[in-house]
């Protein structure tokens, strides 16, 4: 593991609202836009359960209920220096943290859940924040009109920002840009440090309505044609092109006859 570069550093924080079933989605999605650390909140894993990701490291902290509720967990890419830290038992904050070391100083990362009917605590945010450069990101439940909510409730009062960042001993400008992408029924916010960034497009749906799956099915095996044997890895991508646009041209002339 390496020391990643500060001024490189790039994150998401994403509320997924159950996690399990959008696994798929979130590796395109940490891939296209080459994410280093994830924060992701509201997980609904339970601690028997196994989630991995190629790549990255994930450090968690589920409910202990019986129903899969809450949660939050850090995915970070395994190549990056890191160690996991101890978090303390808090009052109402679900929370856990890693130690991430840069080409400056280590800094602290803290992904972070508090429950929409519950209070933030001052102790449970002293208890996160102490000397260490920090970052929290996550879903605090906090609105305030100052910040654009459409009303206030009690943890709006505090200094805190539904699905944002809070920042300790960094100096540093953060610079965040939500992706409108995912399916959540938060979006993702992605994050980095000293200058603002450009997304990558994410690549438009081949499919956006009902398809006849039998009529897909005659074009596609009326239009592919692949050898069974290849010989060196030109033929190899000579078929997995054929086979991609094959796909494609399918499901056009399926669309095209709806229309």
């Amino acid at each position: 593991m390496t020391s990643i570069n500060l001024k490189e550093i790039k994150l998401v924080n994403w509320n997924a609202n159950g996690i399990k079933s959008k696994k798929s989605s979130l590796i395109e999605f940490l891939f296209r836009h080459n994410i280093d650390i994830a924060c992701l909140t509201e997980t609904h894993l339970k601690n028997t359960e196994t989630f991995k990701i190629n790549g990255y490291n994930i450090y968690r902290r589920d409910r202990d209920t019986i129903h899969s509720f809450g949660g939050v967990a850090i995915l970070i890419k395994r190549i990056i220096k890191h160690h996991q830290l101890i978090t303390s038992e808090l009052t109402n904050l679900e929370a856990t943290s890693i130690m991430v070391s840069t080409d400056k100083f280590e800094i602290k990362i803290i992904s972070a859940y508090n429950p929409p009917n519950k209070k933030i605590q001052r102790d449970d945010i002293n208890e996160l924040f102490k000397d260490n450069p920090t970052i929290l990101l996550g879903d605090l439940n906090s609105k305030n009109e100052i910040w654009g909510c459409q009303k206030n409730n009690p943890n709006g009062r505090q200094p805190d920002i539904l699905d944002i960042a809070l920042v300790s001993n960094l100096k540093a400008q953060l610079y965040h840009q939500v992706a409108n992408e995912l399916d959540s029924d938060h979006v993702p916010v992605i994050t980095n440090l000293y200058e603002q960034m450009e997304l990558t497009p994410q690549t438009p749906k081949l499919i956006n309505r009902p398809i006849n799956w039998d009529i897909f099915e005659e074009n596609l095996n009326k239009n592919l044609s692949m050898n069974r044997s290849h010989k060196n890895n030109k033929e190899i991508d000579t078929n997995i092109q054929h086979l991609t646009e094959t796909i494609k041209n399918a499901i056009k002339s399926v669309l095209s006859l709806e229309n």
